[in-house]
């Protein structure tokens, strides 16, 4: 016998109930979207902030941690702060990050080629703050008193540096390339150079490393690179140029690889040929 079916207060009970759970379920999910919005949480909180950080490079014992960082050495880092200063360019009064640590925001995401996430969050700025003074720095760069001050145009008679024809990798890919197009890296290398010299030689080639080519021992001192040259600005003939010599390089350097594949494969089948011909036949 089927059972009796439930009464009219049961029902309304059971509905009640059912409404007052899906209010609840509304409720939540509400309050899950509208929170963030009046609740802020905040994102950049770490104890170690931007200029904490920069002011323990500038502070550590070890030259190298400043250098790993920023890309290049204490007093050559502190140098481009007082010429950037010297040119003009000051914080404003009610500015809450110094020259310094905006040119530090600079170098770091030029060096790591990190996203902009990973900046902002090791200098614990918003991502507007880094956009903002990152291109604040990159204008500065490559604005006309320190692009001109910086960049040179180059001798076309010179000849090439010496660690540039002595070095197969290079030769004769490099023999006509006498600058650059990015007129704020070119700026930036001169200035480096200017101030510390044999900075390249640190990461160019290890003292005691060989080259990947047979040949001598390739040591620092011989590495010489100077100043990186280019025109005041880069006009439309100048950069088809520069493309057009950057595609012959690339060229070049394609059919020598397709040179050496050829000649491998040609030292493969010989030697495959010298085993055939040692191999005695079985009767």
């Amino acid at each position: 016998m089927p059972p009796p079916p439930p009464s009219h207060p049961l029902r309304v009970r059971w509905a009640v109930a059912m409404i007052m759970a899906l209010l609840q379920y509304i409720l939540l999910g509400v309050m899950v979207y509208v929170q963030p919005q009046y609740i802020k949480t905040e994102l950049h909180n770490s104890a170690l902030t931007g200029r904490a950080w920069l002011n323990e490079l500038l502070n550590s014992e070890h030259p190298d941690r400043i250098y790993i960082a920023l890309g290049m050495r204490r007093h050559v880092f502190l140098a481009l702060v007082l010429q950037i200063r010297s040119m003009g360019f000051m914080e404003s009064g009610n500015s809450r990050i110094m020259l310094d640590e905006s040119l530090a925001i600079f170098l770091y995401t030029c060096v790591t080629g990190l996203a902009i996430d990973h900046v902002a969050e090791r200098f614990q700025h918003s991502h507007t703050t880094i956009s903002e003074h990152f291109h604040k720095i990159l204008d500065i760069l490559s604005g006309q008193d320190f692009y001109t001050t910086f960049v040179r145009l180059p001798d076309p008679n010179a000849p090439p540096p010496v660690a540039i024809r002595t070095n197969p990798k290079w030769w004769p890919y490099l023999k006509d390339v006498l600058g650059a197009i990015d007129g704020t890296h070119i700026a930036l290398h001169n200035f480096i150079m200017d101030h510390d010299p044999t900075d390249l030689d640190r990461w160019i080639i290890d003292e005691q490393a060989e080259d990947m080519f047979p040949g001598t021992v390739r040591r620092a001192p011989i590495i010489d690179f100077g100043l990186l040259s280019t025109s005041e600005r880069i006009g439309a003939a100048e950069k088809r140029r520069a493309e057009n010599t950057r595609d012959g390089i690339a060229a070049a350097m394609w059919e020598d690889y397709q040179e050496i594949l050829r000649e491998r494969a040609l030292e493969m089948q010989q030697e495959l040929m010298d085993v055939d011909l040692t191999i005695e036949p079985v009767d």
